[in-house]
């Protein structure tokens, strides 16, 4: 017995010294992850810190940490005596129990199909697990910023860009505070409005369009400390990323020629790719860029648009988007929703999330799908497809705006970004993060 209590005790040792370890895995076992951590060890639940891990199903005997077919079984020692100990899924707590000496267990109400449960720590006991508000960034002190819609996930931080006063640049929420760019550009609020911008690896591009001049396009590799002009010295509205850099989009532009460029850093210019695909709707997965065109789901590799799977035939596409397991879905225009994995013969039609167009469609790192959709007076309602319905995980957004993003956060959290109107003063309705929504 007290062999297997200094084993437990060697491994709880450790799982703390990995704790220090910003972005680390746990390999408990066997070749593959079997506990798993991810930055940032501890989360903020609505004023009450707790420290998360993940862990996988289907563990050995010999582990002191074990998720069993309705419970979670913990080892003596392994959490401090009194600590409370919960088990979170998608954002819903399946179970809690407070630690003692001896090995205990958490019941779990419902065990969910999935790969791994996150276990939180909290010296109190969690409060009901929902959305915390993050608040609206600031442009300075006591003073809010504008958020437009443009904003993007760099690394592990999400960048947003802001407005006062047509000056413009981007507020960085890093888990757990928001900070703003020390350079900023102006925009003429007579002759120009943003039309559009993009996250490329860790470079945030920004587009403003103007039907009398050329459009602008500007670059920040250092979360908005400066920015470069990268002006096509074109007509255009759309910037879309792909590996290791971005295209510019002229359609729409009243000069436009309908052509794509290319920007080539090492040339530091742009350059001719060919005609625009037109007015279609764009996915992106990570630096993935997906089009809908032509019947099939295309993909941008190397310069070419290569077909990744037919579209469903007699379906006007709304809006798509891609799972990085390759599986694709798609929204119609009367509202519901389409699925097709790599491995099915068909589309299924799994109609609209709660019973309403969605007015985002968005896929996780995890292969989860999440939409937003609008349920009246400036209420965003939050829902996610558990493999057999769309369930609404909440309301957290509920203030004057004209939109929400839906973005992954560090450590398995989602990210709901509430979009003001920059040229109205909306501020917007700032952030909301769901703890451990997702599988990190």
């Amino acid at each position: 017995m007290l062999a297997r209590r200094l084993s437990y005790l060697l491994v709880t040792c450790c799982l703390l010294v990995v704790l220090a370890v910003p972005g680390a895995d746990v390999a408990a076992q066997g070749g593959s992850a079997s506990l798993v951590l991810r930055f940032p060890a501890v989360k903020d639940f609505g004023g009450v810190q707790g420290k998360v891990l993940y862990v996988k199903q289907n563990l050995s005997a010999s582990m002191p940490l074990r998720l069993g077919a309705d419970r979670l079984e913990v080892a003596g020692g392994f959490f401090p005596v009194g600590r409370y100990v919960t088990a979170l899924w998608s954002g819903s707590k399946l179970g809690s129990a407070v630690a003692g000496d001896a090995a205990f267990s958490v019941p779990i109400s419902s065990l969910p199909a999935a790969t791994a449960v996150a276990v939180v720590e909290s010296e109190r006991e969690l409060p009901s697990v929902g959305w915390v508000f993050r608040g609206v960034p600031e442009w300075s002190p006591g003073k809010a910023a504008a958020i437009s819609s443009l904003a993007g996930v760099v690394g592990d931080r999400l960048a947003t860009l802001v407005t006062l006063d047509s000056s413009f640049t981007l507020a960085v929420f890093d888990g757990e505070r928001w900070s703003r760019g020390a350079g900023a550009f102006w925009l003429d609020p007579n002759n120009f409005w943003l039309s559009d911008g993009c996250v490329s690896g860790a470079d945030f591009w920004v587009a403003a369009y103007s039907p009398w001049y050329r459009t602008q396009v500007w670059y920040t590799g250092n979360l908005g400390a400066t920015w470069v002009d990268r002006s096509p010295g074109k007509w255009g509205k759309y910037l879309r990323p792909i590996p290791n850099s971005v295209l510019f989009d002229d359609i729409d532009g009243v000069w436009s020629g309908n052509h794509m460029y290319r920007w080539e850093d090492v040339q530091s210019l742009w350059v001719d790719i060919g005609p625009s695909l037109g007015r279609i709707p764009y996915a992106q997965q990570m630096n993935r860029l997906y089009a809908a065109w032509g019947g099939m789901v295309k993909e941008y590799e190397s310069g070419v648009w290569v077909d990744v799977v037919p579209l469903p035939a007699g379906v006007a596409v709304a809006q798509f988007a891609v799972c990085p397991d390759g599986t694709v879905w798609v929204t119609d225009n009367t509202g519901c929703t389409w699925r097709k994995r790599l491995t099915d013969a068909e589309w299924v039609n799994y109609g609209k999330p709660l019973g309403l167009a969605p007015a985002v469609l968005a896929t996780m790192p995890d292969n989860s799908v999440w939409t937003a959709v609008n349920i009246g007076s400036n209420t965003w309602a939050i829902a996610r497809w558990n493999g057999s319905v769309w369930v609404d995980m909440g309301h957290p957004v509920q203030a004057p705006g004209s939109s929400v993003k839906l973005f992954p956060g560090p450590g398995g959290s989602l990210y709901v970004l509430g979009i003001g109107h920059w040229y109205y003063g909306y501020a917007g309705q700032g952030l909301y993060e769901l703890p451990c929504a997702l599988e990190p």
